[in-house]
């Protein structure tokens, strides 16, 4: 072996030797990108989680602001603002936190005049001013003759 080849065979097992010598750092570089990889998807769970509960939040403030704008009467919701109680709404439908208008089939006497509610999955058909307050009776009362 030659003295050339001999050098070159020294620095390729220096080259060899030291890059060995890199194996534990780029063996923690490594563990350290997969803590990062990690730590990064914890982030983002973390972050939809957020955005979930602010949609929850967004809609208990709705309700809220709903309950806070009606009244129930007549076994119908009314808006507050609704005095002289023209515009009745779906109890159902509000129940499951939908504010349906309820449409009138004729409207020949207010009085007289049966409300649908437009929801096809409701359907449902009040007449709030025939609307009778149930009667509580007393604890003795027997209503089959007992």
């Amino acid at each position: 072996m030659d003295i050339t080849t001999a050098v070159k065979a020294m620095k390729s097992a220096a080259d060899v030797y030291g890059k060995a010598k890199k194996i534990p750092e780029q063996k923690q570089i490594l563990e350290g990108l997969a803590v990062i990889a990690v730590l990064q998807q914890e982030k983002f769970d973390l972050e939809e989680k957020i955005r979930n509960i602010a949609i929850k939040l967004r809609k208990a403030r709705e309700q809220l602001d709903t309950r806070s704008r009606f009244e129930l009467a007549y076994s119908v919701y009314w808006l507050k603002t609704d005095k002289d109680k023209d515009q009745p709404y779906c109890p159902s439908c509000y129940a499951v936190g939908l504010e349906m208008p309820l449409q009138a089939d004729e409207r020949h006497s207010k009085k007289s005049t049966w409300w649908r509610c437009p929801n096809k999955d409701c359907q449902g058909a009040f007449n709030p001013w025939d609307y009778h307050e149930p009667i509580h009776h007393s604890s003795g009362f027997e209503p089959w003759g007992g």
